[in-house]
């Protein structure tokens, strides 16, 4: 994990020297108002030199700052076998002497008392009494270079910070960290940052200066959070509800002039418990929500939303006008009645709430929370009331703005030159009304990334059936607005499939002069297209005539019935095919038909981090250790890292799909790679996965990925990357049956072998054999740490050098099978 990060960072290691830093992008924190407290670890593994290098670390991140009593002020505490305050925050109030406070720091060694340390600035450090700022935002910085003396304890110190309202990062530096523990004292995952050495420590000084100066400092957000209290929750999970409040007010800013919480809770009746306004600090706020009742009784959604609409968003209880509305729903649960929860939605919605659901486990009605939602994009399904915490940022990046679309950047030309682009619909029987109108709203959504013109980008558009007809030439219109009017209103025909007559019609047509063609633009055809032409050969004969004219051609199929050898034959080439599960998946591929068809990235695909609603493919099969020696507890924390690993994803049949193999005495196909296509539906089946027990024969379930997951009839797509992910924590039963179907497994598919090894009883040799190379090995102590993984296999699948994005792929298999189980003969 170290190494991973080091090299994630590697481009800010630019020295000591903060100017350079700037220089790289180091965040302007002026006119912060932060109250910021640094605590080293000062204990004997640290020696002298490496403890100084953690105070040069401190001197170059804070010159960045403004220090003042209205801007940024610092403390500074170490501890060892105990802690030792060094300075207040209101010690020192410009740079001058800031400085000269932190190259006089002794190092003071000791043990490792990480939780007297975190104790003693929750107590001390962070009070009015030594300058901390009820209108400042409270952050802790813990750098440690190893475990402490008692992990109950500290585990016990950090909640207490948490419940203060203060944002923990954690810095772990060298291998002898635990990453369970940073994860416990940081605020989130997020807020974790590791390196592999003292020198090393220069490396995330953009990170941690990005945490600490831009925490979603400026947004503005009225938030009510609508909490289930009902009997189906139980007071347990009701305090982790109430906790997921409290990591949020944590992470944001709060107060009259950014984000705003109010909290309403709901059973058989509707209570309040805080209006947006009554609360204008972290620390009382989170005061209050440790002392927030469970009530229990009947699931009355509905009121919760109606209390939210009558009472909390009104000026009188702190609704501020011209600022973001948001509603966040946790239920575990289906409604009282859902009619009435529908209606007060939309009641709530029309009143310009965006409203998240947030739906708890597998009992919630999946219609109902879309139902609830703004839209499927503010729809989150986690397993457990533990697993709150994986979609946190998500939730964050809404309150702060990061879900409300950009503008939308408008590109004058496509690629170095402008581009003549002619749209060739299919029109046929087998398309139907309404899906022949997604075609046109997505040719609509399309046209408005580029600047329309006769010296930019130009549309036409020709529609076939049983003849072709023109709608509009390329120099018919010269703006986004007239070409959306028209798209409106474009009749659908019906009858068979001439695909050939739309590609003669463009090439006779639509590429020539009179009719808005221009000699020095890219010539573009993008077909779309459900079925089979009525003439196979009279379609490729057009299709290569167009090609000979220089015309680009983008073939798009839909659906299953399509003939993938005739899509591939009217293309350029196979970067130029497209294949898409249904008409509602065709937004999946906006991004990408625009990188393609405007010659971004090599071979027309831009490839970038992917975020879950992004475009991105691949076919991922997890291999989950369900043996005795993994146990039913860690067998559990398993599935719920491969959920984490799911909500990272657009999962979708144009997108990435996702298969589950489990393996004890015996190997389970729980879930084929086509069964689920949404991540409500794929994350309750993760969660009803049975455990099996017995001995650990992992290399049958290689087997059965091979034999019925990775093929045509499991839901593997043709040309789409295709990920196993192998997770245990021993060695097979059958060594060399393993070694056997590792090879076997890499010989007939395309696989890349990602391996995951829990604890020390795992077998070094078989991680290293099935896993790709050494960057898709990973070694963790426990099954705790299995989520600090999660960001690295996104990466790794769609965002990192292991990428292969490919856009061809044959009709999905869409009907879904019942799992059935493989037992192990280890001679065959």
């Amino acid at each position: 994990m170290a190494s991973y990060l080091q090299s994630t960072f590697s481009v800010f290691l630019l020295g000591f020297y903060i100017p350079l830093l700037v220089a790289q992008g180091i965040p302007d924190c002026r006119g912060q108002k932060a109250d910021i407290i640094f605590l080293l670890d000062s204990s004997t593994s640290e020696g002298q030199p490496n403890f100084n290098h953690q105070l040069d670390f401190v001197k170059n991140l804070t010159k960045i700052y403004d220090i003042g009593p209205n801007n940024v002020q610092i403390g500074l505490t170490t501890f060892s076998t105990q802690s030792h305050h060094q300075f207040w925050l209101n010690s020192y109030q410009d740079q001058t002497s800031l400085q000269n406070a932190i190259g006089n720091v002794p190092y003071m060694s000791g043990n490792t008392n990480t939780g007297d340390g975190l104790n003693f600035v929750t107590t001390q450090g962070f009070s009015s009494a030594h300058g901390m700022r009820n209108d400042a935002t409270h952050i802790l910085v813990v750098i440690t270079d190893g475990q402490s003396q008692d992990t109950t304890t500290t585990a016990a110190m950090a909640a207490k910070v948490h419940q203060a309202g203060i944002e923990v990062v954690a810095i772990g530096i060298g291998n002898g960290v635990r990453m369970s523990e940073l994860q416990a004292i940081a605020s989130d995952s997020k807020h974790v940052l590791t390196v592999e050495s003292f020198l090393a420590l220069a490396s995330i000084q953009h990170n941690l200066a990005s945490t600490t100066c831009s925490s979603c400092k400026t947004s503005q957000a009225d938030v009510v959070f609508i909490l289930d209290s009902s009997g189906s929750e139980g007071n347990t999970n009701f305090q982790k509800e109430l906790q997921f409040v409290s990591n949020f007010v944590t992470n944001v800013h709060i107060g009259p002039q950014n984000i705003q919480v109010g909290l309403v809770t709901f059973s058989d009746i509707a209570q309040n418990e805080f209006y947006m306004n009554t609360y204008q600090t972290k620390r009382d706020m989170i005061a209050k929500l440790q002392n927030v009742s469970y009530r229990g009784s009947t699931t009355h959604t509905e009121l919760g939303l109606q209390y939210a609409r009558q009472d909390q968003f009104t000026s009188s209880h702190g609704s501020r006008p011209n600022v973001k509305k948001i509603a966040v729903v946790l239920t575990d649960g289906q409604s009282h009645s859902h009619t009435l929860t529908l209606s007060e939605a939309t009641k709530l919605k029309q009143f310009g709430v965006t409203i998240i659901s947030v739906g708890i486990g597998t009992a919630v009605s999946e219609t109902e929370i879309n139902g609830i939602a703004s839209d499927l994009n503010h729809v989150f399904t986690v397993a457990t009331f533990d697993a709150l915490h994986t979609i946190q940022s998500e939730l964050e990046n809404t309150a702060c703005g990061g879900t409300v679309p950009p503008p939308t950047t408008v590109s004058t030309e496509c690629g170095s030159k402008p581009a003549d682009i002619v749209f060739v619909l299919d029109s046929s029987g087998s398309e139907g009304a309404d899906n022949f109108n997604k075609q046109l709203q997505f040719m609509t959504n399309f046209v408005t990334n580029f600047q329309i013109g006769p010296h930019d980008v130009q549309f036409g558009l020709v529609t076939f059936s049983i003849d072709a007809i023109n709608e509009f030439y390329l120099n018919t219109y010269n703006n986004q607005q007239d070409i959306s009017n028209k798209l409106t209103n474009i009749a659908y025909v019906g009858s068979t499939t001439h695909t050939e007559l739309g590609l003669q019609y463009a090439r006779q047509f639509q590429f020539t002069p009179t009719h808005g063609s221009r000699h020095n633009a890219q010539k573009i055809v993008i077909i779309l297209t459900d079925g089979q032409s009525n003439s196979k050969p009279d379609t490729i004969h057009e299709a290569n005539l167009l090609k000979q004219m220089g015309v680009k051609i983008i073939s798009i199929g839909i659906g299953t019935g399509i003939s993938q050898t005739e899509l591939e034959s009217m293309a350029t080439d196979q970067q130029h095919v497209f294949n898409v599960g249904n008409f509602d998946a065709l937004h999946t591929i906006q991004s990408e038909l625009k990188n393609t068809a405007c010659g971004v990235g090599s071979g027309g695909t831009a490839v970038t981090s992917p975020g879950p609603n992004s475009v991105c493919m691949a076919d991922v099969v997890f291999a989950i250790d369900a043996s005795g020696n993994e146990g039913q507890s860690n067998f559990q924390k398993s599935l719920s890292f491969m959920s984490e690993v799911v909500n990272e994803f657009p999962v979708s049949p144009g997108n990435v799909q996702f298969s589950l193999v489990t393996f004890g005495a015996h190997a389970s196909l729980d879930f084929k790679l086509s069964q689920y296509h949404n991540k409500a539906s794929l994350i309750r089946a993760i969660q009803r996965a049975p455990y099996i027990g017995g001995s650990q024969t992992s290399w049958v379930a290689l087997h059965l990925v091979r034999q019925s997951v990775l093929t045509a009839a499991g839901g593997a797509r043709a040309g789409v990357k295709s990920f196993v992910i192998l997770i245990t924590n021993g060695p097979s039963s059958s060594h060399s049956a393993f070694l056997r179907e590792t090879a076997t497994l890499n010989q007939s598919t395309n696989m890349t072998g990602i391996a995951i090894g829990i604890g020390n009883g795992v077998n070094s040799y078989e991680l290293d054999v099935f896993a790709a190379d050494r960057r898709h090995e990973f070694r963790i102590s426990n099954a705790d740490d299995l989520s600090t993984l999660k960001h690295t296999i996104r990466d790794t699948i769609c965002g990192g050098t292991a990428q292969t994005l490919t856009t061809s792929n044959p009709a999905l298999a869409t009907t879904p099978t019942d799992s059935f189980q493989v037992y192990p003969d280890s001679s065959n």
